[in-house]
C-alpha cells in the first residue's frame, strides 16, 4: 500500500513543495543593502577569495588591476570586472537589475562598493 501512496503523489503537491522551499530561501535572504564593513568574518573572507564569475583572485586595491572586489546588496562579492561586463551586456537590453550569480537575488548592478576587507 506503501507504493501506492507514492504513486499518488502528485504534481500539485511537489510544487507546493517547491513553493515553501522558495518561499524558506527568499525569507532567509537579506532586505537591506550589506555593508562593506560587515563582510569581514572569516568564512566571507575564505568563500570571497576569487571572483564567483571568472574565478580570479580578488584584488585588494584599485591600483593592482580590475579584479577588487565590489559587494553586491545581497551581501555576495564580484570583480570590479565582472560586474562592469554585466553590466553593459544588461544596459544593450535596458536591464540594470539582473539575479547575483551565486544566490539568485535580483541585484541592480550599479554604485557598488569597494569591498575593502579582501
Amino acid at each position: 500500500d506503501d507504493d501506492d501512496d507514492d504513486e499518488h503523489y502528485s504534481d500539485e503537491e511537489e510544487e507546493e513543495e517547491d513553493e515553501e522551499a522558495l518561499e524558506e530561501r527568499e525569507a532567509a535572504a537579506p532586505e537591506a543593502p550589506v555593508d562593506a564593513e560587515t563582510l569581514d568574518t572569516p568564512s566571507n573572507q575564505e568563500m570571497s577569495a576569487s571572483c564567483p564569475i571568472c574565478m580570479e583572485p580578488f584584488r585588494n586595491t584599485a591600483s593592482s588591476g580590475v579584479r577588487v572586489a565590489r559587494v553586491l546588496p545581497c551581501g555576495h562579492l564580484v570583480c570590479t570586472q565582472c560586474a562592469g561586463e554585466l553590466l553593459r551586456n544588461k544596459m544593450r537590453t535596458h536591464l540594470s537589475r539582473h539575479p547575483c550569480v551565486t544566490c539568485r537575488q535580483r541585484v541592480f548592478w550599479t554604485g557598488l562598493p569597494e569591498c575593502k576587507t579582501v
